[in-house]
């Protein structure tokens, strides 16, 4: 990684190298087209090079109020022996990338969304 970095007032950005995780869905388009409205799936947990475990969540159908949306959520997720993390893992980004693997090169789209924990934010199973 490069020593270079940005900074905005008070935060600060450098450049490092990110963890990366990969979930691969298999036959998505059937998974898509066999899972119900509102029914979610989850990917296995994955852990942070800081030692924060994460969990993936798609509706791959969308939910109740967003029918044929697919959506994707982030979930922090308790583990044994995080006694030494601070809660609620404060001001980490994660940047989501949504991969089209079609087969022909020009038919695939991807997506990227970048969100960042917020520790005065918290969601709860009826906020999902």
């Amino acid at each position: 990684p490069a020593a270079g970095g940005l900074s905005l007032d008070d935060i600060n950005l450098s450049e490092t190298t990110c963890p990366e995780f990969v979930w691969r869905v298999k036959n998505f388009g059937q998974v898509m087209d066999t899972t119900p409205l509102g029914t979610s799936i989850f990917s296995p947990p994955f852990t942070s090079k800081e030692g924060y475990t994460f969990q993936m969540q798609l509706y791959p159908s969308g939910k109740e109020d967003y029918p044929g949306q697919l959506s994707a959520y982030a979930h922090l997720v308790a583990r044994e022996g995080d006694a030494g993390q601070t809660w609620p893992c404060p001001w980490k980004q994660m940047t989501m990338m949504l991969m089209d693997q079609h087969p022909h090169i020009q038919k695939r789209m991807s997506n990227q969304r970048s969100v960042t924990t917020d520790p005065t934010e918290k969601a709860t199973d009826s906020d999902l």
